[in-house]
């Protein structure tokens, strides 16, 4: 009994753990889970990281701003309302009246009177200007005169006329009857019953009065040339008094049409040349006149954009005076040569509504429009079979580089954003010609 339980006991401490072994490999183990854990927390921190910097940040920049609020623009198609037609062509260009007139003096004089000044507005034929008129009056007074007293040499060669037709035919009576007695006589002395003295008498009479009779009828002629020549003195004379009145009426320079005056170039007292005059202070012209009704703007356009415009063409003009306002236009007139210079073409388009903030020789920005009528159907009403073109805000539109094509995005009926390509046609300064692509989507 004694061996078996020293057996045992030797058994039981053969079971016994080893203190220090125990300590040594317990140390190891945590060691390798603290490693374990450092490496685990370092992928931890490294992936979160970098999550943080390419995903994160964004999204706690988008948590932390306002919603980015997308506006939907509504792009005409037509362009029915002219506010919202689409530009195809911007061009600068020179406001100028279609009736410009410089108004000049037709006599020599010093101004007496000035009815106007710079940009007043006047109407035809309203007096502008007085020139000192004595030496013309006078000389309209004189003709006057000259007419007058030709009146009255014509009622005297008339009544010389008279008198000398009167003459005429107491002389052709006076020969009549000289005659009958030179014949009477002639057959008495035949038959002894007159004397010799008798027929002598009777025949010089009948000569004395045959001569007479000449001397009337030339008397007569010569009363009736001195009335031709009285009535063309008259004439000249009346010729004379027109040319004196018109100079005189001339003294009143008067305005040829109704308009703005934009030039004055006398002051009163100043002396004004008819034609110019003679010497360097000579001067004609006194003031420049505008029809403000009969506007239009000159504008060049390059040749590469000529074919955009037509004749008819509707217009949107801003004068720079006044950029706050718009006038209505169209295309008048195309230049059918170009300047080879500069490339250009020069174009006319009428203003169909002045007013008052056009300027003439002032500058406007003149906006031509899209007709998209004409893109659709031919002048016979027939349809084309050509695609009308939208016009775009460039603000809309994601341009491909090196592409004539570009992206925009429309909304579907499902309230979701589409990617569609546009064909790029013509530019303006704010929008873009796009001819849309349906079949080519980029994705919803």
């Amino acid at each position: 009994m004694s061996d078996q339980a020293t057996n045992h006991e030797t058994s039981l401490a053969g079971l016994r753990i080893d203190r220090g072994r125990r300590t040594s490999g317990s140390r190891r183990g945590w060691i390798v889970l603290v490693v374990v854990l450092i490496l685990v927390a370092g992928t931890s921190v490294g992936a979160a990281y970098w999550y943080y910097q390419t995903t994160g940040k964004n999204i706690v920049a988008a948590l932390g701003e306002k919603p980015v609020e997308v506006n939907l623009l509504v792009v005409p198609g037509t362009g029915e309302d002219e506010k919202d037609t689409p530009v195809v062509l911007v061009a600068n260009g020179r406001i100028v009246s279609d009736v410009r007139v410089n108004v000049a003096t037709k006599v020599s004089g010093q101004i007496i009177e000035l009815n106007v000044e710079q940009g007043d507005e006047v109407e035809n034929d309203q007096v502008l200007a007085r020139i000192e008129d004595v030496i013309y009056r006078a000389q309209r007074d004189e003709a006057q005169a000259r007419v007058a007293h030709d009146r009255h040499a014509i009622e005297r060669a008339e009544a010389d006329a008279a008198r000398a037709i009167a003459a005429v035919a107491q002389a052709e009576a006076d020969l009549a009857f000289d005659r009958y007695n030179y014949e009477r006589l002639k057959r008495l002395r035949g038959t002894a019953d007159a004397s010799d003295f008798e027929f002598v008498n009777a025949k010089n009479k009948y000569e004395s009065t045959t001569a007479a009779l000449a001397v009337a009828k030339a008397t007569a002629d010569s009363a009736t040339t001195a009335i031709e020549i009285a009535r063309t003195d008259l004439d000249a004379a009346q010729a004379a008094l027109v040319f004196s009145q018109k100079r005189l009426d001339d003294c009143l320079i008067r305005a040829p049409i109704g308009g703005v005056i934009l030039e004055r170039n006398a002051q009163l007292g100043d002396f004004l040349a008819a034609e110019g005059g003679r010497g360097a202070n000579a001067n004609a012209q006194l003031v420049a006149i505008a029809d403000m009704t009969q506007l239009r703007v000159e504008i060049d356009v390059s040749e590469r954009d000529v074919h955009r415009l037509r004749r008819g063409q509707a217009a949107r003009i801003t004068p720079d005076a006044a950029k706050d306002r718009t006038y209505k236009g169209s295309i008048m007139w195309i230049d059918p040569i170009g300047d080879y210079a500069k490339a250009t073409v020069g174009a006319k388009v009428r203003v169909l509504n002045p007013g008052p903030d056009l300027r003439v020789e002032g500058s406007a920005k003149v906006e031509l429009l899209a007709d998209h009528r004409d893109t659709t159907s031919s002048e016979s009403g027939a349809v084309t079979g050509k695609r009308p073109s939208l016009w775009l805000p460039k603000t809309a539109v994601k341009l491909e580089p090196g592409k004539d094509s570009a992206l925009v995005f429309t909304v579907t009926a499902e309230s979701r954003a589409k990617a569609q390509t546009v064909t790029l046609g013509a530019k303006s300064d704010k929008t873009v010609e796009g001819s849309p692509g349906w079949n080519r989507t980029r994705g919803s």
